[in-house]
């Protein structure tokens, strides 16, 4: 991977809307929760970019996170399996993008 895309300070979205690829695609909120809904993964992981937070959650926790976000706040949360081979990223665009899901 190059490294030299992330630059000082940037966040991961940043990075991601610069590098799009065929594997990356960008779908509405609603269209994003409903793709969380169906995940089989019982434990994910939560990584709320803005408070440089991770956190292992339930389905239920992260829908929970979901529905209480106001349209305003500024939001870049990624949504992963231990196997980090996917990702589903709510962002402060209000672009929900999934990479390889």
């Amino acid at each position: 991977m190059d490294a030299s895309i992330f630059g000082d300070n940037k966040l991961i979205w940043d990075s991601l809307n610069q590098k799009v690829s065929e594997n990356i695609v960008a779908f509405s909120h609603d269209e994003g929760i409903e793709k969380v809904r169906k995940l089989v993964p019982k434990e994910l992981f939560l990584y709320d970019e803005r408070q440089n937070l991770i956190q292992k959650v339930t389905i239920g926790k992260i829908l929970g996170v979901l529905s209480r976000l106001e349209v305003w706040e500024e939001k870049n949360l990624y949504v992963f399996d231990v196997s980090m081979e996917w990702f589903i990223a709510f962002t402060h665009e209000d672009i929900v993008l999934g990479y390889s899901i």
